[in-house]
């Protein structure tokens, strides 16, 4: 029994004297290299494919990856056109995505974007008439939903109606154009109604304060009877 306690903290004290050691050959190490005359910069870490480094940023083997993506596909597009040369007509494409054969001479996609800005100056008139409180609350958000309705089922009964007449980036751009145009005029509106709706409060919580204010000076006030 004696001799396993013995044995054990040998074994103990073994373990803190290699621990000892290992530190001071490490400050002895670190002293070593500021001593050096070439002022080093490194100095020894853990690696930073280890958890003990807290390493977390990646970005450079993402950058990395990328490029070795994107050189593949240029070494593998470069690759094919020497190999098999341009097998399509580049004119067209151009046919294809501008519609130059097809339709009128109406451009029902150029009429289509000057008409919007018509949906922008009716919303901006339909606020102004409920910020100076011309237009009523309720008559104003029944505008402003025909409006914004409107704006967005005219490009497709349009093309709908009338597909012959567009070409895949004419559609393209009108939708792409009122589809944001929906979306920036449905936060126009939302946000001047949370102004309206704020100042309202406002205004009523004051008027309260002045009508509470001259109540009490009327309670407080003696008329003088002499």
């Amino acid at each position: 029994m004696a001799t396993n306690e013995s044995e054990s903290y040998n074994h103990v004290r073994r373990r803190a004297k290699s621990v000892t050691r290992a530190e001071d050959i490490k400050i002895f190490e670190a002293k070593k290299r500021k001593s050096q005359p070439d002022k080093p910069c490194h100095k020894p870490r853990d690696s930073l494919f280890t958890w003990s480094s807290n390493f977390s940023n990646f970005t450079g083997f993402i950058n990395w990856g990328f490029l070795l993506l994107f050189m593949g596909g240029i070494r593998l597009l470069l690759e094919n056109l020497l190999k098999y040369g341009i097998r399509v007509d580049p004119e067209q494409w151009f046919i294809v995505l501008t519609g130059r054969q097809e339709g009128g001479p109406e451009h029902p996609s150029i009429l289509l974007i000057i008409y919007s800005v018509v949906p922008v100056v009716l919303s901006l008139l339909i606020e102004k008439g409920l910020a100076s409180e011309a237009i009523r609350t309720t008559p104003g958000i029944i505008a402003h939903v025909v409006n914004l309705a409107a704006l967005v089922l005219l490009p497709m009964v349009v093309i709908h109606v009338n597909a012959s007449g567009f070409s895949l980036v004419g559609a393209t751009t009108v939708c792409s154009l009122y589809s944001i145009l929906f979306l920036k005029l449905w936060s126009y509106v939302q946000v001047n109604l949370w102004c309206r709706l704020a100042l309202h409060t406002t205004s009523k919580t004051h008027l309260r304060r002045q009508s509470l204010s001259a109540k009490s000076n009327l309670n407080t006030y003696s008329p003088n009877t002499e």
